[in-house]
């Protein structure tokens, strides 16, 4: 597979984003899926996005938080497939996927675990540990793919704790984040073994995000935009 081929692959959209209309009220609590939920989310992405002969059997499947570039934060399921990572945009309300990306493991070049830093004078903040994920790390960035907010020309996924690990105990074992990371690294390792061009690096440290002033990201993430959840009559 050539780097441009796994580029395209790692950057796909199975579908398209859908736009929502925003509530004048809502209700910041954050509530579990409603039982059955996880597991049929997890169902539909596997009979609807899958693809056996991309990404083989699915090894684990993960409730997490996506942070972008901008330091907006999203929730994701992720499934950990034999080769390949989907990062699905699940509404576990409507029970539907609006958005997946495929990340071949032949492609991971990185997997850092480390504390979210951001430059000297910016006016964001983010406590807690996260997992990116690089690709194509050879790949010079343009100037407007780094700074549009709404870009998904990145080569990198960051992830973080999903709010329920510590807070809902029948959710914990599918929010770990460590246990995520120590999957991930198996798996592409493993898809790695018998390409002499492929190899990764397991580090530990800093993740920066380059932005600093986040006013869009601070409404989004103090409200939990970027979750599946009731508010008033509109479901997210």
């Amino acid at each position: 597979m050539t780097m441009n081929e796994c580029d395209w692959m790692a950057t796909l959209e199975l579908y398209p984003g859908q736009a929502t209309t925003m509530p004048k009220q809502s209700d910041h609590r954050r509530r579990p899926p409603k039982p059955g939920a996880f597991d049929q989310a997890v169902n539909d992405i596997k009979s609807s996005i899958m693809d056996p002969e991309a990404d083989g059997n699915l090894q684990s499947a993960w409730l997490l938080a996506e942070v972008d570039h901008w330091n907006n934060e999203k929730e994701r399921l992720v499934l950990v497939t034999e080769h390949s990572l989907l990062v699905c945009k699940y509404d576990f309300l409507t029970l539907r996927c609006s958005y997946a990306r495929r990340v071949p493991f032949i492609g991971i070049d990185t997997i850092s675990t480390g504390e979210f830093t951001f430059p000297p004078k910016s006016l964001l903040k983010r406590a807690g540990l996260g997992v990116r994920i690089e690709w194509d790390n050879n790949r010079e960035l343009p100037f407007t793919a780094r700074w549009n907010p709404w870009s998904s020309q990145l080569p990198f996924v960051t992830f973080t704790a999903h709010p329920l690990a510590n807070a809902d105990p029948s959710m914990v074992n599918l929010c770990k984040l460590e246990s995520f990371r120590d999957e991930l690294i198996s798996g592409v390792k493993a898809t790695q073994r018998d390409s002499p061009s492929a190899g990764i690096l397991v580090l530990e440290k800093p993740l920066p995000i380059d932005a600093y002033v986040g006013l869009v990201a601070a409404i989004n993430n103090q409200g939990r935009l970027g979750y599946a959840m009731a508010r008033g009559p509109v479901g997210f």
